[in-house]
């Protein structure tokens, strides 16, 4: 009426069990072997030290290319920023370039249309003077304060007020 009571522990049991157990690899066994496979005796193995030496400089060097590429490729990252950052800057550059000489423009024309405003009174009173009047010399030895007329010639005068048109 009872039954065999029945425990987890190896201790307890059978000798059947046990035969099965130890024949199954556990984790332990597993680890061991992956470490002997990893342990490298080039003395009990019989490595020539030359062929150590090839080996371990062949692993640096393709360590090393492996760094160079990757060099490379952040250098050429960088390569490409800079670039589109430049182009970037040019872009900026003429667009601020053409908005300078638009204003410059408007500035030309401004200045040209505020002399204009401004020496018309002037080139019209120039123009009413006679073109007989007296140089400024002779007025002032005759005691008449003259208005500023200078000593030009009828020829010299046209000259003058197609300087003072022109501007």
């Amino acid at each position: 009426m009872h039954e065999p009571n029945t425990t987890l522990f190896s201790s307890q049991s059978t000798e059947a069990e046990r035969i099965v157990q130890e024949d199954e690899p556990n984790d332990d066994d597993i680890m061991v072997f992956f470490f002997d496979d990893l342990q490298f005796d080039p003395e009990e193995d019989n490595v020539p030290d030359n062929m150590i030496m090839s080996s371990i400089e062949k692993q640096q060097v393709e360590r090393l290319e492996f760094h160079a590429k990757c060099f490379e490729y952040d250098i050429q990252k960088l390569h490409d920023v800079a670039k589109e950052h430049h182009e970037l800057f040019v872009e900026q550059v003429k667009t601020l370039k053409e908005f300078v000489d638009l204003k410059m423009a408007e500035i030309k024309s401004e200045i040209k249309t505020n002399i204009k405003t401004e020496l018309t009174p002037i080139l019209e009173l120039v123009l009413l003077l006679p073109t007989n009047a007296p140089p400024a010399k002779q007025v002032s030895k005759t005691g008449d304060k003259g208005c500023g007329v200078g000593t030009l010639k009828d020829s010299e005068k046209g000259v003058v007020v197609g300087k003072l048109m022109s501007t």
